[in-house]
This record gives structure tokens, sequence and C-alpha cells, in this order.
């Protein structure tokens, strides 16, 4: 099986410890953790913040998401060459 590290807090990884019972694991802990997360909730809070950064930058004159993909598409091409 493979495993992956995580990097957390001291006082994150406290928290989780307290969580753990019997003989489960961390991963098993994470697992009832998530499984109890609304997922769409999480989503909808990443889309705002998305959304309140994207118009930051249209205020701050920045570029449309055609106009980067032009100039992505552009650099693409000039990269090929």
């Amino acid at each position: 099986m493979a495993y992956r590290t995580v990097n957390l807090r001291p006082e994150t990884y406290e928290r989780l410890r307290m969580l753990k019972s019997g003989g489960a694991t961390m991963s098993d802990v994470v697992e009832q953790l998530l499984d109890e997360v609304v997922p769409d909730a999480m989503l909808m809070k990443a889309l705002k913040v998305h959304e309140r950064r994207v118009a930051a930058v249209r205020r701050r004159g920045g570029l449309t998401l055609e106009e980067l993909r032009r100039r992505v598409d552009q650099r693409r091409r000039r990269a090929t060459r």
C-alpha cells in the first residue's frame, strides 16, 4: 500500500490524535472526518474565494480569461518552433 506524507501544524496533529481511539490509525481518523464533511459547502466556499480573487484582478486591470488563453497559446506556439 502506498502512503503519503501530510505536513500538519503541531496543534492540528494533536487535535487529530485526540480523535484517535482503539486501534484506529490516523488515516482512519481522517477518513471519518472526510465522511462527515459536506463537499458542496467546501466547494462553495472555495468558489467564493476564487470569485473574490478574480474580481480583484479585474479591478486592477488584469487579463480576461480569453486574453490569458490567447497569450498562453502564443507562448506555447513560440516554444514549439
